[in-house]
């Protein structure tokens, strides 16, 4: 998680938003055993997706997607606002 919040490339970015999901399910205990670091991972997408210019946003969409399908809606709850305004952001057409 720290490489995600650290590092300015922004292909490591965009690997490290990939990766989370992936590690969610691969190492779900560790996620589970510390809360912190698994509200760390979703917050850190969610900023990766609101990072302004930033042209992968849709690979911050796609890890989210698969976070909401696969965390426990406890935990996942206190994140859905955020990311309904992500999306609602995304579709509005831009004001002339």
């Amino acid at each position: 998680m720290n490489l995600n919040q650290n590092t300015r490339n922004p292909l490591v970015k965009k690997k490290c938003i990939e990766l989370i999901p992936i590690l969610y399910e691969n190492i779900k205990h560790v996620f589970v055993s510390n809360k912190q670091l698994l509200e760390s991972a979703i917050t850190g997408i969610i900023n990766y997706i609101h990072t302004p210019n930033n042209k992968d946003r849709g690979q911050g969409f796609l890890s989210i997607g698969r976070m909401a399908v696969i965390v426990d809606r406890d935990t996942f709850i206190r994140f859905v606002d955020s990311i309904l305004r992500l999306i609602q952001l995304e579709i509005e057409p831009p004001q002339a």
